[in-house]
């Protein structure tokens, strides 16, 4: 009985370990994987390499936890949000996980073609860039905005084709809201960053980060219109970017009342912006909704 209790708590540390207990940002991504899908297909996504590759994409992001978790530990001794660093899980087997998460990854896209692997090919340079950003430059949101947005043409990739004008406008819409939410959620966090000697843009902009967060969302939301434009989407979908922009005001409020407390309700909401724009894809598809 000891030895099974000792073994769900090293469980539960592995799944705390990839952040599997906080999965926001997990849902972020795969719902950008979920808009590029249904767009790179005209509504008809091939199932089985569009869901083998938002199961890659969670286990890269699971990795990249790992990977964040061991630099905050090689940062300092006492980071207290780092397993690695409270000696909860031992460095040799974090590393072992990692490489393990990287591997399943690459298992699972391997049979979908030569596209998607040219593209998946920059997803280890993109987290290997995270330590030369996080501690030189304020731009640590700007590179996991990148990181976030590559979905996209990996997306399209998936379904067989080089990701078009559509797909890059995508790219940029999606770039700019992750670059909006990863600010949010480092907000809150700036004194723990500041100790370990990491920089943000929460810590660039101050008590103006909300101005930034307001006009990334913004500028984002104007993006998916330019997209809705271009690639013909109807009603349904706009309707769905209308509900995003009406829940603007409401995470303006959220981040103005209490900077830090309200900055993590804010990016929790940030998943209804994602799910409205997923229903509008989805119903204009479902109803094959013509263009306004």
């Amino acid at each position: 009985m000891m030895a099974t209790g000792n073994g769900r708590r090293m469980l539960l540390r592995y799944l705390c370990l990839c952040r599997l207990h906080r999965p926001t940002d997990l849902i972020l991504l795969l719902l950008g994987g979920i808009w590029a899908s249904l767009l790179a297909s005209d509504g008809q996504p091939a199932w089985l390499p569009m869901l083998a590759l938002l199961l890659a994409a969670a286990l890269v992001r699971c990795a990249a936890w790992i990977l964040n978790d061991w630099l905050d530990a090689r940062l300092s001794a006492q980071a207290s949000e780092s397993f690695i660093a409270q000696g909860l899980i031992p460095r040799i087997r974090a590393q072992q996980l990692f490489a393990a998460l990287l591997g399943l990854a690459l298992m699972l896209i391997l049979p979908w073609g030569e596209k998607l692997l040219y593209l998946a090919a920059a997803t280890p340079l993109l987290l290997l860039g995270l330590p030369l950003i996080r501690t030189r430059l304020f731009l640590t949101q700007i590179w996991l905005s990148l990181c976030f947005a590559w979905i996209i043409p990996l997306a399209w990739a998936a379904q067989g084709a080089w990701p078009d004008e559509t797909g890059w406008l995508l790219f940029t819409a999606m770039a700019l809201w992750s670059s909006a939410f990863t600010t949010l959620y480092a907000l809150p966090r700036s004194p723990y960053e500041q100790r370990l000697g990491i920089r943000s843009l929460a810590q660039l902009f101050g008590e103006q980060t909300w101005l930034f967060v307001l006009l990334m969302q913004a500028a984002a939301l104007g993006t998916l219109w330019v997209v809705g434009e271009h690639a013909g989407l109807g009603l349904f979908f706009f309707l769905g970017l209308l509900v995003a922009v009406l829940l603007l005001p409401w995470q303006l409020w959220l981040l103005l009342v209490r900077p830090q407390r309200g900055a993590l309700r804010c990016y929790y909401s940030q998943i209804w912006t994602g799910v409205a724009i997923a229903s509008g894809l989805a119903f204009h598809y479902l109803c094959h909704c013509p263009a306004s």
